[in-house]
């Protein structure tokens, strides 16, 4: 699942964990349950089939290319044992037919790989009796028979697995298709308590937006310099709280220069407490939008 499609899931979760935090409002909507079943089956379905597609993705690959990597070792293991007797019966044939080095196995095709491997099995065994003293046994060699047959099998199961990828990726598609028809639907029924239910209106369109954290633009930013000689001040720290709560939304650190910049911070008002050693803490009220820069100076003074 690429990023665009699992912040838009993220939305979706979050649209429905607000949907049924004031079911009270939103029931009353007509064929309100409709869609919400809706949504819930497309959400079910996307994380079902992205489960499927990570564990059968993974689960081929990772298998594959453990074959590969044991084929590529026997296979330069092997090469370098029959050149050597190769070498010392000054058979300058088979030293060119045989010579597969690790460095050259690991980047030929799936194909060109079982092809060599099949090579240097054929040759070995022309020779199997004078290169047992090499370590060439018929024990070995139905060992490499084993690694050869084993990854040509694998080569179409990877093959294979592209195909049920394609497959899966469609039926995703599908899945994100149908939520975004229930959302859709839904859109059009809060917009009848628009008036009505401000504030439940409010809370679903903020919940409704899909947020991308690596483009979001800045929320906030401001600086924090010293009121007696406006020099900036680094190193103090800016802990953001929505007002009337406890919990701690944010906390932010001056930079060299005294500034500090803030993406990730959902509208509302906050209480920004600033403190640093040797200064008054100051505490000041803000409130954030998404649709507009926040700008925030906070002069500290020496205590």
């Amino acid at each position: 699942m690429n990023s665009k499609n699992e912040n838009k899931l993220k939305m979706y979760l979050a649209l429905r964990i607000f949907l049924r935090t004031n079911d009270l409002i939103a029931s009353k909507l007509p064929n309100y349950a409709q869609f919400l079943l809706a949504l819930d089956d497309a959400i079910a379905e996307i994380q079902g089939e992205s489960v499927h597609l990570q564990m059968n993705t993974k689960g081929i690959a990772g298998g594959k290319q453990e074959q590969r990597t044991a084929l590529e070792t026997m296979s330069a293991d092997a090469s370098s044992k029959i050149q050597a007797w190769a070498k010392f019966t000054n058979n300058t044939v088979l030293l060119a037919e045989t010579k597969f080095k690790m460095s050259t196995l690991e980047h030929v095709s799936d194909l060109e790989l079982v092809n060599d491997a099949k090579v240097l099995y054929a040759k070995i065994n022309e020779h199997l009796l004078a290169l047992t003293p090499y370590g060439l046994t018929t024990e070995s060699q139905a060992t490499y028979q084993e690694l050869i047959s084993a990854y040509e099998i694998a080569i179409p199961q990877s093959r294979e697995t592209q195909v049920n990828k394609k497959s899966t990726n469609q039926q995703l598609n599908q899945a994100f298709e149908a939520a975004d028809d229930a959302i859709e639907n839904i859109d059009m029924l809060v917009e009848i308590v628009r008036m009505s239910e401000a504030v439940f209106y409010g809370g679903y369109k903020a919940t409704r937006k899909v947020i991308d954290p690596a483009s979001r633009p800045l929320t906030v930013q401001g600086t924090v310099k010293d009121m007696q000689n406006t020099n900036p001040i680094d190193g103090a720290t800016l802990t953001f709280r929505l007002t009337g709560e406890d919990e701690v939304a944010l906390v932010k650190q001056s930079a060299d220069k005294g500034g500090f910049k803030v993406k990730s911070l959902d509208e509302g008002m906050y209480t920004v407490t600033t403190t640093k050693i040797g200064y008054k803490t100051e505490v000041m009220q803000l409130t954030v939008s998404d649709t507009e820069l926040n700008e925030l100076a906070v002069w500290m003074v020496r205590i």
